[in-house]
């Protein structure tokens, strides 16, 4: 579950977050440090949720690494570091469970919800740019189609006209 949320709170990219090191997890910081593609290191802030979770994962059901020099935060059962494919498996075997059908359970999914979620919960699309560690806004717009519901209820709050407090009896 810690993986899962953690993905879903941060938008990793999932070789993000199975590079993780223990030395990368400030949680009294509340960030995770994080070298993304290119090698580029960014800091990622992490909810009080997710947070409280991977203390509770790494304080007590992390396992012991089966190389004892081996400081990757998450691993399997056995203390083999965590790969891409195992978290997959997971989410497909995870996503089967719960009935979920006609939409791909894959850590590459959480990425997506958790930006489209990050935006309709208020976010704006350049610190999203940030988190999700493009270079580019372009890059970061395919992560927006936002459904037409978001954009009227976004329109809403944020109508040029209803925000100018022009009295409505001055159009009868």
């Amino acid at each position: 579950m810690t993986v899962i949320m953690v993905l879903l709170d941060t938008g990793l990219r999932v070789s993000e977050l199975t590079g993780l090191t223990l030395k990368d997890i400030r949680l009294a910081d509340g960030v995770l440090r994080v070298s993304g593609k290119g090698r580029r290191e960014r800091l990622i802030p992490i909810g009080k949720t997710s947070q409280r979770l991977l203390w509770n994962y790494i304080t007590r059901y992390r396992p012991e690494p089966a190389n004892p020099r081996c400081d990757l935060v998450f691993l399997t059962k056995d203390g083999s570091p965590l790969t891409k494919n195992r978290i997959q498996k997971m989410m497909t075997k995870y996503g089967g469970r719960a009935g979920i059908a006609g939409v791909r359970c894959s850590p590459h999914t959480l990425r997506h919800t958790g930006a489209v979620m990050f935006l309709r919960n208020g976010g704006d699309v350049f610190n999203l740019q940030r988190l999700l560690g493009h270079s580019s806004l372009e890059m970061t717009r395919h992560y927006c189609e936002l459904a037409d519901v978001d954009v009227k209820r976004a329109h809403s709050i944020a109508s040029p006209v209803d925000n100018l407090n022009i009295g409505k009896q001055q159009f009868r």
